[in-house]
């Protein structure tokens, strides 16, 4: 299994187990973490997208990402990525 961690505003942090076939948004939701979507995670209206803290590395299925964001950042839509077992992933607002 692989590990994401949520990190909010302040010290706030959620740190969930994801299996190989469960996204990013999924296991968001499953835990109580409250990530927006219009689509319902079918990757059709990006409201889901959140930046890559840490960890792109284990990311699997960035189709629809912009390493190069008008602020530096990388972001990608939480509805169309997986972590590879055994990675961590660090995913904040």
């Amino acid at each position: 299994m692989g590990i994401v961690r949520f990190v909010g505003r302040g010290s706030e942090e959620t740190v969930v187990e994801i299996g190989p076939d469960e996204t990013i948004l999924r296991a968001a939701w499953r835990s109580g973490v409250e990530i927006p979507t219009k689509c319902g995670g079918n990757g059709l209206c990006a409201w889901c997208t959140q930046t890559i803290r840490s960890g792109i590395e284990h990311v699997i299925g960035l189709p629809q990402y912009n390493p190069h964001d008008q602020d530096g950042k990388t972001r990608a839509k939480t509805c169309q990525m997986k972590v590879a077992e055994d990675g961590e992933v660090v995913i904040e607002p």
